[in-house]
């Protein structure tokens, strides 16, 4: 029966190792990143004989992200919003992927923690002594 768990543990680990490997190549491949999303914001100019005046107000496009517990917001020409849309979804797949990976990390410790207890509860069955209860030693017989 052990044997059947060694083996699980073993085919489980080297399944997350190879997910593991996978996720890292996707992390080396990212090129440009950049912190923050962009939006649509609408203000009025203050003009009084301005057509935003009564309306909404004019459009443009802002980015806004915080480093450091800073917030900061910047304009965005027209011209530079699909490159910019591209760049913070690259920081929002890495991130994506660094989660995944702490995931894969912390599942891989638990089954390395498991085939480390049936490793050695298989050593202890091979001799008496190494026993801690009394009642455990029928295994060994």
């Amino acid at each position: 029966m052990s044997s059947k768990k060694k083996k699980n543990f073993r085919k489980k680990i080297r399944g997350l190792e190879q997910r593991r490997q996978k996720v890292i190549k996707e992390l080396l491949n990212f090129e440009e990143l950049l912190r923050g999303s962009a939006a649509t914001v609408y203000t009025k100019c203050g003009r009084h004989n301005c057509w935003c005046k009564d309306g909404e107000g004019h459009p443009h496009t802002r980015i806004t992200w915080t480093e450091k517990s800073k917030g900061y917001t910047r304009k965005i020409p027209d011209e530079e919003l699909p490159w910019v849309k591209r760049v913070t979804d690259n920081y929002r797949r890495f991130q994506s992927l660094r989660r995944s990976l702490k995931n894969i990390e912390e599942e891989g410790r638990e089954l390395q923690k498991g085939l480390a207890d049936v490793l050695i509860t298989d050593t202890r069955k091979t001799k008496d002594y190494l026993w801690t209860k009394k009642e455990n030693r029928k295994y060994n017989e």
